[in-house]
């Protein structure tokens, strides 16, 4: 059942990056994904690919239908980066576990928050299984 789920959940996340993908032939100057544009920023963090960048984002939108808490655009994904930085600089002070960099970079944080999306999703997919 597990690999069914991963192949649905790939297969739909896939299709909508291919779809905006097609629709906009490639260009940049706007990628619009369910009403909210991807940043150039967000953009080079997916190596310049719509396609990546569309997927990421649809993930991130995802996650947010089973945790409204998780930051749904660019701007508080970036805001929660800093936060993180934050948290892990005063981790280390105190001499605390830091588990990773003690700061992260913005590319890192992204991939990361990215991939716990995707674990979430694979979770609540799982439960209704």
């Amino acid at each position: 059942m597990k690999r069914r789920i991963k192949w649905i959940f790939a297969s739909t996340v896939g299709a909508a990056a291919v779809a905006a993908a097609a629709f906009l032939g490639g260009q940049w100057p706007v990628l619009w994904v369910n009403g909210q544009a991807v940043s150039q920023a967000e953009l080079a963090y997916n190596g310049q690919s719509v396609q990546q960048a569309v997927r990421s984002r649809v993930v991130i939108q995802w996650a947010q239908e089973y945790d409204p808490a998780r930051s749904s655009t660019f701007a508080q994904l970036m805001r929660g980066h800093k936060s993180e930085n934050e948290k892990r600089r005063q981790q280390a002070e105190q001499g605390s576990a830091v588990y990773g960099p003690v700061q992260l970079s913005g590319l890192q944080y992204y991939k990361q928050y990215v991939g716990e999306c995707e674990q979430l999703i694979l979770a609540h997919l799982e439960q209704q299984a």
